[in-house]
């Protein structure tokens, strides 16, 4: 009897249930911001004679990153909007570096989220460097143009480098997401 009244207040006491563990995190309805968008090398895609890797003073303006563009939004459904899809597509055309931008996606892709890595299927293509912060407020995806959308026709991913000499951008781009309050 001193035994199982022993066992029962402990129990009481120290809460030894497995289910009371921290509910496992789920991005579903969750919002993330982009607060940086970078590249590997230093490139002045907007003429303004000021090297950057930040695409975003590159593009002049964040208000051309909306609506889906400037936010990942994770859905109900196991599919979330992707802000890749508006990045610059550039190349050089004789002597002028020439710059487009892709359109938002206009449907959202589908991902699965095995922490920290969250992977995108986007058509014929899947992300696989997509990670959250451990304290889930930060979200990094790195992507390589040229092996992702390798569809664009017309680009060719060349550049200006600061020395004047044309070079084939390889790297990386680079989305910072901050959690939306």
């Amino acid at each position: 009897m001193k035994n199982s009244l022993l066992l029962l207040l402990l129990t009481l006491l120290f809460g030894c249930n497995a289910d009371d563990g921290p509910a496992p995190f789920s991005l579903e309805g969750k919002t993330y911001i982009v607060v940086a968008y970078e590249v590997e090398e230093s490139m002045d895609l907007n003429g303004d004679g000021i090297f950057s890797t930040d695409l975003i003073i590159e593009n002049n303006s964040e208000a051309s990153l909306v609506p889906f563009g400037k936010r990942m939004q994770f859905l109900n459904d196991g599919r979330a909007y992707y802000p890749l899809n508006d990045f610059p597509i550039f190349g050089v055309v004789g002597e002028e570096q020439v710059t487009s931008y892709g359109a938002p996606a206009a449907e959202p892709a589908s991902y699965v989220f095995n922490r920290p890595n969250i992977r995108f299927s986007l058509g014929d293509s899947i992300t696989s460097n997509t990670i959250l912060s451990d304290d889930n407020q930060i979200i990094i995806t790195r992507f390589k143009p040229t092996e992702l959308f390798s569809y664009v026709d017309n680009f060719d991913w060349r550049y200006f480098n600061e020395s004047g000499e044309i070079e084939t951008y390889t790297g990386d781009f680079i989305i910072t997401l901050e959690l939306q309050d």
